[in-house]
C-alpha cells in the first residue's frame, strides 16, 4: 500500500510538472491529455501497467524497459500538439519537470515507516537477569549499510562491561535505514518507539547512553529527545559517530540545529575528508573529537573511521563528570 502511494506521488508530480510547463507556454491542457493518450501513457496505464518503475528501497525512477519507447513517443506527440514546440517552450516544460522533482522527493522521503511497522520486541531481552535489574543501558543504531566489522567490534567492546545492571544492544533497523531518502524520518520514528519501549521495560533505569552511526544519528537523537520529554529522571548521553545531518531533501542543516539539544551530555566523533555529504563539520552543541588527522592508511573510507576509532577505546560508556567538557569544544588528537 505504501509502495503504491509512493508511485502515485511520482506519477502525479510528473503530470503536474508537464501541466505547469504547458500552461507556462500558453498551450491548452487538452493537448497534453491527447498526447498522453496517443503515447499510451495515460494515468491508468501508468498505474495498472506500471509504465514507471519506482524503487521502493532506493527511491530511483526509471522507465520500464518494454515501454520506455512511450517516453519518446510522448514527446513526439507533444511536438505535434497544437503546432511544433519551440526550443524555448520545450526548455520551459523541462524546467517545470525539474522544479517539481525536488518537492516530490521530499514527499517521498516522508512516506516511510509508521509506528505500527516496528516490532514490539525490537529490544532483545537482557542476557543476564531481567529488565528490573537494568540501571544503565547503551543502545547503538547502525548506519544505512547495516552492521559490519566495525559495529561488531564496538558491540564486543560494550559486552565486556555488561552485567545484570548494565544492558547493551545493537538496534537492527536495516529494513528502514537502507532507503537513504527515507532513512532520516524512519530513524526518528524508530527512536521514539525505542525510547518509549525501554523506559517502560526498565523501571529502574538511571542512565541511558545512545550511540548513532551516520544516518543512525536520527534514531539516536530521537531516543534522546523522547527520553527527556518523558520527564523521567534518566541521565542521557548522546554519542554520534560521523553523523549524517541532512533530513529529507531540503533540510540540510537539521542535525546542526537539533542534534544533542536535549542530551545531558553530547559528544561527536568526526572525520572531515570523506565524500559522504552533511557529515564533515563539527556540531555546535557537541564536544567534538575531530580524528581525521590520525586515520590509519588501512581505513581507506574515512566515513568508517569514527566508529572504528571509538570501538577501540577502553572506556566507551558514560563520561565521568570530571571529564566532561563544554559544548562547542573541539579536540583534534595528533
Amino acid at each position: 500500500m505504501r509502495m503504491l502511494a509512493s508511485r502515485v506521488v511520482w506519477i502525479a508530480s510528473c503530470l503536474l510538472a508537464l501541466c505547469v510547463g504547458f500552461r507556462a507556454n500558453g498551450l491548452p491542457l487538452e493537448s497534453l491529455s491527447n498526447s498522453l493518450l496517443k503515447s499510451g501513457c495515460s494515468s491508468r496505464s501508468l498505474l495498472e501497467r506500471n509504465c514507471w518503475m519506482i524503487g521502493s528501497r532506493n527511491g530511483t525512477v526509471k522507465p520500464c524497459g518494454k515501454r520506455s519507447h512511450r517516453v519518446t513517443r510522448l514527446f513526439s506527440n507533444l511536438n505535434g500538439a497544437g503546432g511544433p514546440l519551440s526550443r524555448r517552450q520545450l526548455l520551459k516544460i523541462i524546467g517545470g519537470v525539474v522544479v517539481t522533482i525536488p518537492p516530490a522527493l521530499e514527499i517521498y522521503s516522508r512516506l516511510g515507516s509508521t509506528d505500527s511497522d516496528f516490532s514490539d520486541d525490537i529490544l532483545p531481552q537482557p542476557s543476564d537477569g531481567s529488565w528490573d535489574d537494568v540501571e544503565e543501558a547503551t543502545l547503538v543504531f547502525h548506519g544505512a549499510a547495516g552492521q559490519d566489522k566495525f559495529t561488531d567490534a564496538l558491540m564486543e567492546n560494550l559486552k565486556r562491561n555488561s552485567s545484570r545492571s548494565k544492558y547493551s544492544s545493537m538496534i537492527e533497523w536495516s529494513q528502514f535505514s537502507s532507503n537513504i531518502l527515507q532513512a532520516s524520518f524512519n530513524g526518528q520514528r524508530l527512536g521514539r518507539n525505542v525510547a518509549s519501549d525501554i523506559l517502560k521495560r526498565a523501571p529502574n533505569l538511571k542512565s541511558l547512553h545512545i550511540i548513532g552511526i551516520s544516518v543512525g544519528a536520527f534514531a539516536a537523537d530521537s531516543v534522546c529527545s523522547q527520553s527527556k520529554a518523558s520527564k523521567q529522571s534518566v541521565y542521557v548521553q548522546l554519542t554520534l559517530l560521523d553523523p549524517f545531518t541532512q533530513r529529507g531533501i531540503f533540510d540540510t542543516g537539521y542535525g546542526a540545529r537539533n542534534y544533542g539539544k536535549d542530551a545531558d551530555y553530547f559528544q561527536q566523533y568526526l572525520n572531515t575528508d570523506d565524500p559522504v555529504p552533511s557529515t564533515n563539520a563539527p556540531l555546535q552543541q557537541s564536544v567534538c573529537y575531530d580524528i581525521t588527522a590520525i586515520r590509519p592508511q588501512e581505513i581507506s573510507f574515512g566515513h568508517d573511521w569514527p566508529v572504528a576509532y571509538y570501538s577501540q577505546q577502553h572506556d566507551i560508556g558514560i563520561v565521568p563528570p570530571a571529564q566532561r567538557l563544554k559544548p562547542g569544544t573541539i579536540i583534534r588528537p595528533e
